[in-house]
């Protein structure tokens, strides 16, 4: 039952960045093949982290308060979210991000060509394609950049949030049981 609650809440985060996110009327939204390795290898960071956070990092540095280690261990982990995965894209598809971003470079210029049906849109000679140019990385001299989904900063402190404040519930959870059954014990 664990384990379905566990798929069920994933399966539910994974599909937030589709239902919040803006939608361009100009520039459709695509999904291939380089998004979606992406998008996975994102989110398997993210799933690995958490799991890593709630049963290593938490009960062996936070509870036994070694305050040090638990923040190096999440700062080093915030770290490689910068790096990890990126560089699993960018092993598992080579070349595929340069074509992808000259895809959507050449869709760009050509709704730019496409006239609008708005007076006020005929006035402007040049229509600006819309600019999706943040949460980029550059690969070094060669131009590249893996495009994070927007917000994945944030969502990386989400998960790191809402793992820590279980994990700690769950700990406060177990101590207050305990204390209760000891308290029982003594009365009878």
């Amino acid at each position: 039952m664990i384990i379905i609650t566990h798929i069920a809440i994933w399966v539910c985060f994974f599909l937030l960045p589709y239902i919040f996110s803006p939608q361009s009327k100009e520039l459709p939204f695509i999904i291939n093949k380089y998004m979606l390795v992406v998008f996975i290898v994102i989110n398997a960071f993210l799933m690995c982290f958490y799991y890593f956070n709630t049963q290593i990092v938490i009960p062996q540095f936070l509870f036994k308060r070694k305050w040090l280690l638990y923040v190096i261990s999440i700062i080093v982990c915030f770290v490689s979210f910068f790096y990890v995965p990126r560089e699993i894209t960018h092993l598992i598809l080579g070349n595929e991000e340069e074509t992808f971003r000259m895809e959507m470079k050449q869709r760009r210029n050509e709704l730019a060509k496409i006239p609008s049906k708005s007076p006020a849109a005929q006035q402007d000679s040049a229509p600006h394609p819309p600019k999706y140019e943040r949460n980029t990385f550059r690969r070094g001299n060669q131009g590249g950049g893996i495009h994070y989904f927007p917000g994945s900063y944030a969502v990386f402190i989400l998960v790191f949030t809402v793992g820590t404040c279980i994990s700690v519930m769950q700990q406060w959870l177990k101590a207050e049981r305990t204390k209760k059954d000891i308290e029982t014990e003594k009365l009878n």
